[in-house]
């Protein structure tokens, strides 16, 4: 999935700290979080998965942020 830019003001897990439409769609049906690997495109720290805890932060993902974490 791709990271939200809605996000929550404190340290979360992940899934739970992206306040998005498709986040809110997966903990509310607690699907892959927990059952199936999520895995997460952040601007901010690269690939990760749902249940790594993140502070909130203010990036966007382009094109050079983009080929900076595919290094």
């Amino acid at each position: 999935m791709a990271c939200s830019q809605r996000k929550r003001s404190c340290p979360l897990p992940a899934v739970n700290l992206y306040d998005g439409s498709a986040y809110r769609v997966l903990r509310k049906r607690n699907v892959g979080f927990g059952r199936v690997p999520v895995l997460i495109l952040s601007a901010e720290h690269g690939l990760i998965r749902a249940e790594t805890v993140i502070a909130p932060y203010d990036r966007k993902m382009d094109e050079a942020r983009a080929e900076a974490l595919c290094s």
